[in-house]
């Protein structure tokens, strides 16, 4: 009788506005919000709580990368204590988080989804080699700054560490809130919902982690109309739905690259020509996931049977067309919109990550901060000055197998990127399998770098001088060829 009286309550569970759906979110509560840069972000109900005017949050999300869009919006009106995600794309946080009035807390993607997930099915937490070896298992990322950034406030604690079948992992505690605001395509009157494509994301794990959790849907449909098979999300979850009222389709056409420098006409010809060099490297048949910026560029020039996949879900992203024409929910990395190839599929953004510590794909392309001579990896975080944040990066070099690929320019403001030792906080140690610049192509040997290839017109002196480590040359040196 209990059951059958609980579950004629959920019936009628729907709410006419989001601000009434949101209205018991207090002062202080913990929120777990869904998303992925512009696709399944539950714009309605962040309007409705940015409006209803609570602050001091602590939220958790993967879709904080869009300047005064979904989660930017509460940040930029000030309402987030504490911000925990893997990936930033936003001036605004990066300036309140130096300042000292937001504390923030870096977490890999794979490791922030598999957080969500463990706490919606009773586990307190587990063990994975993601971050082993950086400042996510020794500690001291600052989480706050004193006000005008004059000293740090907060320093992240260091991890237990195991050895399990001769490797090292570090301890993860799952993360539970108080709240979860999701956005689904349909969600019946029940609570039961379907995710569209690259917009369900962090959904699925988003929408299980929270003691109350609130879908805004595009549609609701009657009881019994959702195929039972096509359910991304069970109504046991679910406790409140509301009907989105608009959606800005926000488009990101803005490309974010491995510094905050904007690219003159110049400098996007050679950062084609890496992609294009890159894209010669991935082979038929091969399944690669590919990062931000330069790798972004990649899809473009990419012959038939390379498959590839994005932190957003989608395995088998195609050559992007006229936005014009595009699903806004087929986006990939930095915001943009993309297609799916013939075949492709979209999984969640655990899912995607599961498949990348587990060793299922043949390459991972990435940019880079900076690369050590023994392959040495810092793409995430320059202290004090810029964090980027980690995304899937750590989850990439967590499969020891994986050829990762860096794709970057080979200084910045002349500096050299390619360095003896990394001085910036590390993605990973000797992970970096090749490395693709405008100068050049190098991989890394037991005696450590190794030049391959050398850009048309560019003379070993001039790489020499712009590179801040030996290397050796190759016996059978050739020409990059990009064409």
């Amino acid at each position: 009788m209990f059951k059958y009286v609980r579950r004629l309550f959920t019936i009628a569970k729907i709410y006419d506005n989001p601000t009434e759906a949101i209205a018991d979110i207090r002062t202080g509560s913990s929120i777990a919000i869904g998303g992925y840069m512009n696709a399944g972000v539950p714009e309605n109900l962040v309007n409705a709580l940015k409006a209803y005017g609570n602050y001091d949050f602590t939220v958790i999300t993967q879709g904080s990368s869009i300047e005064n869009y979904g989660v930017n919006a509460l940040i930029n009106s000030k309402q987030v204590k504490r911000l925990i995600t893997p990936f930033l794309g936003s001036k605004e946080i990066n300036r309140q988080y130096h300042n000292g009035e937001l504390e923030l807390e870096l977490v890999p993607g794979g490791t922030l989804a598999e957080k969500i997930r463990a706490a919606g099915a009773g586990i307190p937490g587990f063990w994975t080699s993601t971050g082993v070896g950086t400042i996510i298992e020794e500690g001291g990322f600052p989480i706050k700054y004193k006000r005008g950034g004059t000293g740090i406030l907060i320093q992240a604690e260091g991890k237990e560490k195991r050895f399990f079948n001769g490797r090292e992992h570090i301890y993860e505690e799952a993360i539970r809130t108080e709240y979860a605001l999701v956005k689904a395509w349909k969600a019946d009157k029940l609570g039961n919902c379907i995710y569209h494509r690259a917009a369900m994301n962090f959904n699925p794990e988003i929408a299980i982690c929270a003691k109350h959790t609130i879908i805004e849907a595009e549609e609701i449909v009657p009881i019994g109309e959702l195929p039972p098979d096509e359910i991304d999300t069970p109504a046991i979850f679910v406790e409140r739905i509301v009907l989105g009222e608009k959606y800005s389709q926000h488009v990101n056409q803005k490309m974010q690259f491995d510094e905050q420098d904007e690219h003159d006409e110049k400098t996007m010809e050679s950062l084609t020509r890496i992609a294009k060099r890159v894209s010669k490297e991935l082979k038929s048949g091969m399944y690669v996931k590919i990062d931000q910026g330069i790798p972004s560029l990649v899809p473009q020039y990419l012959d038939e049977g390379v498959i590839l996949a994005s932190s957003s879900g989608i395995i088998g992203v195609g050559k992007s067309e006229s936005t014009a024409y595009m699903d806004p929910s087929l986006v990939y990395e930095d915001g943009l919109l993309g297609s799916i190839t013939k075949g492709g599929v979209v999984v969640s953004t655990n899912m995607m990550m599961d498949l990348l510590r587990g060793g299922h794909f043949d390459a991972s392309v990435m940019g880079a901060f900076q690369v050590s001579s023994f392959g040495d990896l810092s793409n995430w975080y320059v202290p004090g000055v810029y964090v980027k944040g980690i995304g899937g990066s750590m989850d990439s070099v967590a499969d020891k197998n994986l050829k990762i690929i860096v794709a970057m320019k080979h200084t910045h403001h002349d500096r050299p990127k390619i360095v003896s030792e990394c001085t910036l906080p590390l993605t990973g140690r000797n992970c970096v399998k090749l490395l693709v610049t405008e100068l050049g192509v190098f991989d890394f040997r037991e005696d450590g770098l190794n030049l391959m290839e050398m850009a048309e017109g560019v003379t070993l002196e001039h790489i020499r001088s712009k590179t801040g480590c030996g290397f050796t040359i190759s016996s059978d040196l050739k020409t990059m060829s990009v064409d």
